[in-house]
């Protein structure tokens, strides 16, 4: 699935979702993770995590409220040579777990869209 169709996918059940407040993965083919780099200053703004689980066809939708990491760059791995986080979150169940930085991310969670 691409991030578009993940888009329309969850706008259809009421969160507004756009191509720039979003981040979108899919579960990495080689290691059973989703993988994500968002830009720093994604960080700053209200942000969206859509994660695919084509295993049981369920798009995971994240809210991070804005500023809910004030510093991404001293809590995440970063890229150096972009401005981005690395954040693999492991599939497992219903942990969302951030393998280098610990974070839970299941706390965020706001819906579970079926397809």
């Amino acid at each position: 699935m691409d991030k578009s169709i993940a888009i329309r996918i969850i706008s259809k059940k009421g969160i507004p979702l756009n191509s720039k407040n979003v981040v979108f993965a899919n579960i990495n083919t080689r290691v059973p993770v989703w993988w994500l780099e968002p830009n720093n200053d994604k960080f700053k703004t209200d942000l969206y995590i859509a994660l695919n689980c084509n295993i049981n066809n369920i798009l995971y939708v994240f809210f991070l409220p804005a500023g809910t990491f004030n510093n991404p760059k001293k809590i995440f791995y970063q890229r150096n040579d972009k401005n981005s986080s690395h954040i693999e979150i492991q599939v497992d169940g219903e942990t969302f777990i951030d393998t280098k930085s610990k974070i839970d991310f299941s706390k965020f969670i706001i819906k579970k869209v079926m397809y």
